[in-house]
């Protein structure tokens, strides 16, 4: 059966709806990097190239970044790439979990001052599972603080419109958007190796930061 429209928008999320026992967690316990005063989040974080280049330029006892990933294979390759990098465990917490599931279960309202979504699924088959259609974004939004960032990226003209238009009603003000092309902007750094595969071969990409104004109705 097909969801309606008003179903998608205002179905409760429920935490047990996504039971989880692979959680795992490394680097930075997640009580201390909660206690900082500037905490980041990356939701869907790969194989961890962008957390831990953004890490690097963070500042210890003020600042932290939680990046969670919930594939077996990539979440494996994080770790291996956080191990290398023992510098980093002072600000850096890495997570194997579903993302919405954990940040219900172990994030407070209003904790975060930045959420990343960098090049997630698409869902070009199951279209209402999309991050502005899903309850545990809805829910994941409440531990963002009032005048905090949400940072998403896509390559994919269609789903970027269509988020950029939803994202009103979820309480969130657009301040930047960018779209980038290698022969645009040919000294841009990719930050994930989606994002560099699709610039290497000349696609445009949709860099989004929106403004948390308000709290999703």
């Amino acid at each position: 059966m097909q969801l309606k429209q008003a179903d998608i928008n205002h179905r409760a999320f429920r935490p047990t709806d996504l039971r989880d026992e692979r959680t795992e967690l490394f680097g930075l316990s997640l009580e201390t990097a909660l206690r900082r005063k500037q905490v980041e989040l990356e939701i869907g974080c790969g194989v961890g190239w962008h957390p831990i280049e953004t890490a690097k330029n963070l500042l210890a006892d003020e600042q932290a970044l939680i990046a969670i990933e919930r594939t077996n294979n990539k979440f494996l390759a994080f770790k291996r790439r956080f191990e290398n990098h023992p510098h980093l465990q002072n600000v850096l917490t890495g997570v194997h979990a579903d993302a919405f599931h954990f940040i219900a279960q172990a994030i407070p309202d209003q904790a975060l001052a930045k959420i990343w979504m960098l090049y997630p699924n698409p869902e070009i088959k199951r279209p209402n599972n999309r991050w502005y259609r899903s309850p545990g974004f809805r829910r994941a939004l409440m531990a963002l603080r009032l005048g905090g960032r949400f940072h998403f990226a896509t390559n994919l003209s269609e789903y970027a419109l269509a988020g950029e238009a939803q994202t009103t009603r979820l309480g969130l003000r657009l301040l930047e958007k960018q779209l980038i092309t290698k022969t645009d902007q040919p000294n841009f750094s990719p930050r994930t190796h989606f994002e560099k595969k699709y610039y290497e071969r000349g696609e445009q990409l949709f860099d989004y930061t929106f403004e948390k104004v308000n709290e999703a109705p």
